[in-house]
């Protein structure tokens, strides 16, 4: 393995990332028996340690699992052993909260489906791939439908070896391949090669995401070119945003509404031309989310309401008594010549 000290972590999500926040990196190992062991001096090298890690390609049996393992991580593995060049595994931090495995299986790929929880129970579902070469990327396509198709979350998260060049959007079943991931509202965040040899440049290991408009965590990736393998690393940090949709405060909360009515006619007016003429599945669907934003940010309306906790002496009986005097009041306003309201 080539010197680590080749490699700067300097501006890296490893040293610039809140510490609060969820780093998920991926790196196709190409043999747990090989590269381990590089791969834990890659890990010591590190202040700021991954929360989950996801290996693929790791061409190793069920019977050889219990030799691999990290302290204060927990394993979740998926062997194939059919195929010598398959397998995922995925390291997960003991501390992170409510992580269960949800059994997920595919016969064109091998996938490990984690479902983990944030901080204020922002709920993420994972899913770690690696696919399967011996079928064609319109096989896959066509089983990944029904797999995506299962998994409703608002935050998710694709993330390994997919062996589609997303740089080659000349080939039908790669355009193909984009569509899907968009029409499951999934955007790559890695479009540059993660895998370099002699005779070509690749980006096959990736990163989708898929969050709500006004989701709380912000999604970063970048690719770091550790040589451990013939495959760079990918790296993604999940920030926990501060601004919520709703913000109490000590003296008032912020309190905000959209204008559906128009936010639904100003989008039915829209004609799309810039992204119907787009020829990038990607930047389309890009330019697609920036408009939709925009439109959102436009007739979104944000009031600063007054906190009106109720003091601890103010029992039932004198919450009523309150609603029935301004009822009075009401009534009083509306008929104030009302003889009989007069002599409450």
């Amino acid at each position: 393995m080539n010197s680590l000290k080749e490699t700067s972590f300097k501006n890296s999500l490893f040293t610039t990332i809140d510490s609060s926040d969820l780093i998920i990196v991926h790196q196709n190992i190409r043999s747990l028996r090989s590269n381990f062991d590089d791969f834990l001096v890659f890990l010591e090298s590190l202040k700021r340690k991954p929360d989950i890690i996801v290996l693929t390609e790791i061409w190793i049996s069920d019977s050889e699992v219990v030799q691999y393992n990290l302290p204060t991580f927990l394993l979740h593995v998926q062997c194939n052993n059919k195929y010598r060049a398959g397998g995922v595994a995925l390291f997960v931090f003991d501390q992170l909260n409510c992580v269960r495995q949800v059994k997920t299986t595919m016969a064109t790929a091998d996938v490990v489906h984690l479902h983990f929880k944030l901080e204020r129970g922002i709920a993420v579902d994972l899913l770690a791939v690696y696919r399967l070469q011996a079928f064609s990327i319109n096989m896959f396509n066509d089983e990944f439908q029904n797999t995506l198709s299962c998994i409703k979350s608002a935050n998710f998260i694709v993330k390994g070896d997919l062996n589609i060049n997303l740089l080659d959007t000349s080939i039908r079943s790669v355009e193909d391949y984009l569509i899907l991931m968009a029409s499951h509202g999934l955007n790559s965040l890695v479009n540059e090669p993660t895998r370099i040899n002699n005779h070509s440049e690749t980006c096959i290991d990736h990163v989708f995401c898929r969050s709500k408009f006004d989701s709380s965590v912000k999604y970063t990736a970048e690719v770091l070119k550790i040589n451990i393998t013939d495959h760079w690393m990918t790296v993604l940090g999940l920030n926990i945003k501060n601004n919520c949709i709703s913000r109490i405060t000590k003296n008032c909360f912020e309190h905000v509404s959209v204008n559906l009515n128009t936010l639904k006619l100003v989008v039915s007016q829209e004609n799309w031309l810039e992204i119907y003429n787009c020829t990038s599945i990607s930047d389309a669907f890009e330019m697609f989310l920036i408009k939709i934003q925009s439109y959102v940010s436009v007739y979104t309306n944000c009031v600063n309401v007054s906190n009106k906790f109720l003091k601890p002496w103010v029992d039932a009986s004198i919450v009523k008594a309150v609603k029935e005097k301004n009822n009075l009041y009401k009534k009083v306003v509306k008929r104030p010549n009302d003889v009989n309201l007069n002599c409450c």
